[in-house]
């Protein structure tokens, strides 16, 4: 699944990064081609969401989403509804693709976001007692190379945005790019802080936002936005996807094959024993 790594045997993948502005972009001008004006509008991120009463964000609400700068950084500000219609948009390109690639072992794909189990999964790859999506207790890396270092994208206190003495203590005032900081063990970027992501159960989310204080950035954490039922700026989501069916790849039907010659050719053999002198 192009952009996407295993997180359940070979039948559940899981984004690499969180949905980007770029990716957005693709979505809703392939709408406009196809649709139409009304639809492509309808489809736009509310960037009004951006507007604050104790910040000055107006830069925000005219180029977060538009600006070339911000191609990489994480899509918000965009509802439940429209993320289904963005998953059911990629699901039929993929689909697509699969009904004409017969070389693919994948044959049939949905695209959907993650339950929260599904999420923990993904989040904790493969360590069970994970805390948070990275190794240990911490908020800070203890690798000798980027050691002191912080792991995620979240607030220290209320307010504290921009770090101390000069410098930013996790290199973003807002969101950051959806490949900052380490990726986890399976290979998923920001599976906490960066933006909360939206689930499956309605109004829910999980991993905590550039908003969110630490205890909110735990795999079991709890969940801050919980009853959410708009856009907003600390919200963005995640593809999972799941494939549905299977064919056999290239090398799968040449294995196949070869072993059905050696069962042919082991039959004969015993055929030619066991026949009369």
């Amino acid at each position: 699944i192009p952009g996407c790594v295993p997180v359940k045997g070979d039948f559940l993948y899981a984004g690499e990064t969180e949905v980007t502005n770029a990716h957005w972009l693709d979505f809703v001008n392939h709408k406009r081609k196809k649709f139409g004006e009304e639809v492509y509008s309808r489809l736009l991120p509310d960037s009004a969401g951006w507007r604050s009463k104790t910040a000055f964000n107006e830069a925000y609400v005219e180029y977060y989403f538009r600006h070339p700068a911000y191609r990489t950084y994480p899509v918000v500000n965009v509802s439940r509804e429209q993320v289904n219609e963005y998953c059911s948009w990629l699901e039929e390109i993929l689909n697509t693709h699969y009904d004409t690639a017969e070389w693919e072992p994948t044959a049939k794909v949905k695209v959907r976001l993650p339950n929260e189990d599904e999420w923990k999964l993904a989040a904790k790859a493969g360590n069970s007692d994970a805390t948070f999506p990275w190794k240990g207790t911490s908020m800070r890396s203890s690798d000798k190379n980027s050691e002191g270092q912080f792991m995620a994208n979240f607030v220290r206190g209320k307010g504290d945005f921009m770090g101390i003495a000069g410098s930013l203590n996790d290199m973003a005032d807002i969101t950051a790019p959806v490949d900052s900081y380490w990726p986890n063990d399976y290979g998923l970027y920001n599976m906490a802080g960066n933006v909360a992501e939206m689930l499956h159960e309605q109004g829910r989310t999980k991993g905590g936002s550039w908003r969110s204080r630490a205890p909110y950035l735990e795999i079991d954490g709890a969940d801050p936005y919980h009853g959410f039922t708009g856009g907003s700026p600390e919200i963005g989501f995640r593809i999972f996807v799941e494939v549905l069916d299977r064919r056999e790849s290239k090398a799968e039907r040449k294995s196949r094959k070869k072993l059905e010659r050696k069962f042919k050719f082991n039959a004969k053999l015993i055929e030619n024993w066991l026949a009369p002198v």
